[in-house]
């Protein structure tokens, strides 16, 4: 049984899901970056700015994927999603790589 993406589709779930996200990326971003300003200072700005950037990094990770979900179900646009030419494999796919990726973008 073989199995292929349909990429298109995948790619415009997961710059719709990003779009969605575009403020709070970007105040977890500028969270981020004033984490990583403490880091450099000292030795408890050290801690400090960790802990502030493990929270911004796990905060982004949870917002994102509850309220995309949250959302989606709340004004009834999964259905809509599911009646376009996706699977939920597709869909699945799609809220995987859009959450990871701005995962890595920040934690890195």
């Amino acid at each position: 049984m073989s199995y292929t993406l349909n990429l298109p589709v995948v790619k415009q779930l997961v710059a719709k899901d990003w779009y969605l996200q575009r403020k709070f990326i970007v105040l977890y971003t500028l969270a981020g970056i004033a984490a990583l300003s403490f880091i450099s200072l000292g030795e408890w700005q050290f801690v400090m700015g960790s802990t502030l950037l493990m929270s911004a990094v796990i905060g982004m990770g949870n917002h994102q994927i509850s309220s995309t979900i949250i959302n989606e179900r709340k004004e009834h646009t999964l259905p809509f999603i599911m009646s376009l030419p996706v699977t939920p494999v597709d869909y699945a796919l799609a809220k995987l790589i859009a959450c990871m990726t701005l995962f890595f973008f920040l934690g890195c």
